[in-house]
């Protein structure tokens, strides 16, 4: 079969007439200076082994800079690191402004505390005195309590985890030259942060993957700081209102951040992260930045951005046993765990790093540190005489094939094989840890290609890119030689149509192959080797029929196929293919006797292919894009959605939604309806959909369904309001009593059965935020801004809720009485 291509300038030549490829490394090119796309992508390439960071090299010789590098020992390795981050903020914020001691009072004498530290860190049983001296705690500065119950440690009664340790805390706690100048509660607060919840990745609720024999979390890499920093924000609001004295944080910042997290590190949102990220960060609660002055909250006002290709498995700092872990890259570049010595300013340098933006200046030290601590970064010499002759080599077998089947398009290469099937050649990470990757082209429509791997999943860094960017070439330009040795690309040649060919192949088509391409193949499968897939009886050429018995080697191909033919299936009930548009140019160039159009195939490619970009040329690592789409549908159709999921009607983090909606808008509902004298009236809806007004205010807030109804009428009722009128659109409820006796309690319990209800774990009390019941004042007194705010659906997102809607669902019904 005969086919020439166009060259760069879309015009079709024959081979004598296609000019080489313009490089400095192309010996038969004049260019001196200039170095082609496809040269570029071959020596920016970076093989993705566990590891990749989009670092330049002035940031990783910062990084190694700051420990000395990894020829150092381990301990000088972290003693430099301190020294030389000493005056950071990444290490001030957890200062005291006096720099005295943070212990205030010991349960027992100096003597005994320091025996029982010595004895549990020995490992020695602990006799009963001592566990009642860490039962009853050490006071700390602040009216906070650091005690132990059941193998747990507690601030004020608020848990850390079990990933806080017993030598983590008395290594310091019990040292005061140590401790001396820290303050602890910040730094136990964010060492308990690190103990993330869920902590089983193989919880059927955590989005997960199962790669090199354990178990991954399936979340975004810039998502695991945001989700340590939502832990921290949680864990802190926690233990501030449990201090005595201390101003009361508002509660809608523990919710957005639970609600935040839910939607990062703990489920899968068909949302994109840059998007889902801006959107929880512009509806944030008024205030959050101006409570928090540590360095990654100043950068999460300022910069959060979700963008950069960065692959890591894991989050950098790792809690359990006597000491944390830091996450690093090992000398053969996969993933190893070092222990970092209980001091508290390296604690308050990597909590800093941990929950600063990947994207940040903190954040990518830390990626530096990560990647150097224990192998130096690799520095590519685009210089090396071994790179130049294999760039050489590649650009000797393409000006070989160059003009006839072959062409090239930035750093793509489009290669038409001797049945006229067309693959699409580029670097990249490929199938089974291939530096490069192929696409088997039915369309040039997006997502028609089809990934095809001839890798023999041996990984090697002996042969350069070049090398084998060159056989790959050769390899799909004789794909039918090529095929006698590998059976995937065989299996494709027998089963996938080519580009442009029909189904049934008449004798006209069959006069157009390669007659000894075709033997190639019907030796395969006389040798047993092949069969057609889908249960056919015949290859899409015709051949020799096969039984239907004969043993299957190719199972994955038979899912790939059974999935394309539902999308063709599907595509013919809209009335349109992928295939139909080239099939009939084809079929009509074969009418006209003019020869098959491949030089309008090579200019619609041409079209197709993007200027080459270094971080877009990269694929997703291990598929995750594919899992991610995978589990997205698992996990709807076996556990359906959580709550916050299915009520949500706005943007990620809205007030209106989710747990917010639940401790901050009904807790504005709730304040003002205590504020409101005698005689003012609260309006009620009859019908879903309609919004609960007040007479004092211009607080509006939409009843969905039927439990805020129910909800919304007991609170009403137990505030003092009683049943004044009843229209066809509202009930009119007029304030004439004080609240009922226990009306906080009978509140507390009906939020209670509803979170239980609703399925929300994990999350704080609702009735954290509801204030006190008090005596009913003579007069409106002035409030803040937030509770005269209209919080009202938007038009489209009830729209929305009415579809939702018409999916049935129970409805719990509250067993709170009304009185």
């Amino acid at each position: 079969m005969e086919i020439y291509i166009g060259s760069n300038d879309h015009s079709v030549m024959h081979d004598d007439e296609v000019d080489p490829l313009p490089c400095v490394h192309n010996r038969a090119s004049n260019e001196g200076v200039k170095v082609c796309e496809l040269c570029r992508s071959m020596l920016d390439y970076r093989p993705r082994e566990g590891w990749h960071v989009p670092l330049s090299d002035e940031e990783h010789e910062e990084a190694i800079a700051l420990f000395g590098g990894s020829t150092l020992p381990s301990s000088r390795r972290w003693k430099h690191l301190a020294q030389r981050m000493a005056n950071s903020f990444h290490l001030n914020w957890a200062r005291l402004a006096d720099g005295g001691d943070p212990v205030v009072a010991l349960p027992c004498s100096e003597e005994a505390f320091a025996a029982l530290v010595s004895d549990a860190l020995a490992g020695r049983a602990l006799s009963p005195e001592q566990q009642h001296w860490l039962n009853a705690g050490v006071e700390l500065r602040h009216g906070v309590w650091m005690r132990r119950m059941n193998g747990v440690w507690y601030l004020n009664d608020v848990p850390l985890g079990e990933g806080v340790t017993d030598p983590m805390v008395l290594e310091v706690l019990g040292d005061p030259t140590v401790r001396q100048g820290w303050d602890l509660t910040q730094l136990y607060t964010g060492l308990g942060a690190l103990h993330i919840a869920p902590g089983e990745p193989e919880h059927p609720d955590v989005p997960h993957f199962f790669f090199r024999g354990r178990f991954h979390r399936l979340i975004h890499p810039h998502h695991r700081p945001i989700g340590t920093m939502l832990s921290w924000l949680s864990l802190k609001i926690r233990v501030s209102r449990t201090q005595e004295g201390a101003p009361k944080v508002a509660m809608s910042a523990l919710a957005w951040a639970y609600d935040f997290k839910t939607c990062t590190t703990d489920t899968v949102r068909n949302v994109p992260h840059q998007r889902m990220v801006d959107e929880a960060f512009a509806h944030r609660p008024s205030g959050l930045f101006d409570c928090h002055e540590e360095p990654w909250m100043e950068l999460y006002r300022n910069h959060v951005s979700t963008l950069a290709d960065i692959d890591n498995l894991d989050y950098p700092l790792h809690m359990g046993g006597s000491r944390i872990k830091f996450r690093v890259r090992s000398p053969t570049n996969r993933t190893r765990l070092v222990q970092v010595p209980n001091r508290p300013d390296l604690w308050a340098l990597l909590l800093s790093l941990a929950m600063s933006p990947l994207d940040s200046r903190p954040g990518r030290l830390l990626l530096g540190l990560q990647h150097n601590w224990s192998r130096p970064y690799f520095k590519r010499n685009a210089d090396a005489p071994e790179l130049v002759r294999s760039l050489q080599f590649c650009h000797d077998i393409l000006n070989g094939i160059l003009g006839a089947r072959v062409a090239v398009q930035h750093d793509r290469v489009l290669i038409i094989g001797q049945l006229g099937h067309v693959y699409e050649v580029s670097v990249g990470e490929g199938q089974h840890g291939a530096p490069y990757c192929i696409q088997h082209r039915t369309s040039f429509e997006p997502h028609a290609g089809r990934d095809l791997c001839i890798h023999s999943g041996k990984r090697t860094n002996t042969v350069p890119i070049g090398d084998t960017l060159g056989s790959v070439f050769l390899s799909l330009y004789n794909d039918a030689t090529a095929a006698i040795k590998i059976d995937s690309l065989a299996s494709m040649m027998m089963n996938a149509t080519p580009l442009g060919f029909p189904d049934e192949l008449d004798d006209r088509w069959r006069g157009l192959l390669n007659d000894a391409a075709v033997a190639s193949l019907e030796r395969l499968g006389e040798r047993g080797s092949l069969r057609p897939l889908m249960g056919r009886r015949r290859p899409w050429y015709g051949g020799r029929a096969l039984p239907d018995d004969q043993h299957h080697r190719f199972f994955e191909l038979e899912m790939q196929e059974y999935i394309e033919a539902e999308h063709h299936r599907r595509a013919r009930r809209r009335g349109t293919s992928r295939h139909g548009r080239w099939r009939e140019r084809f079929s009509a160039a074969m009418e006209c006797g003019a020869g098959l159009p491949y030089d309008d195939v090579v200019n619609a490619w041409r079209a197709t292919v993007h200027p080459y970009q270094e971080r877009q040329h990269r694929r997703p690592r291990h598929g995750l894009r594919d899992r991610h789409r995978l589990f997205r549908l698992e996990h709807r159709r076996f556990h359906g959605l959580p709550y916050r999921q299915r009520d949500d009607v706005h943007e990620v983090g809205d007030v209106r939604d989710g747990e917010r909606r639940w401790c901050e808008t009904f807790a504005r509902v709730w304040h003002v309806l205590l504020r409101q004298p005698l005689g003012a009236w609260v309006a009620l809806p009859a019908n879903n959909g309609q919004p609960l007004t007040l007479e004092r205010t211009e607080l509006r807030v939409t009843v969905r369904n039927q439990r805020e109804r129910n909800f919304l009428r007991r609170m009403v009722r137990w505030a003092g309001y009683v049943q004044d009128t009843e229209h066809e659109r509202n009930v009119r409820f007029v304030r004439r009593d004080h609240p009922v006796p226990n009306a906080r309690m009978k509140l507390s319990g009906l939020l209670g059965r509803i979170q239980q209800d609703q399925g929300v774990r994990g999350a704080p009390p609702r009735w954290w935020n509801y204030v006190e019941p008090f005596a009913v004042p003579d007069e409106m007194a002035e409030l803040r801004w937030p509770y005269h705010e209209d919080l009202t659906d938007a038009p489209a997102a009830r729209r929305q809720q009415r579809i939702d809607d018409a999916i049935p669902f129970n409805l719990v019904e509250d067993g709170v009485d009304d009185a």
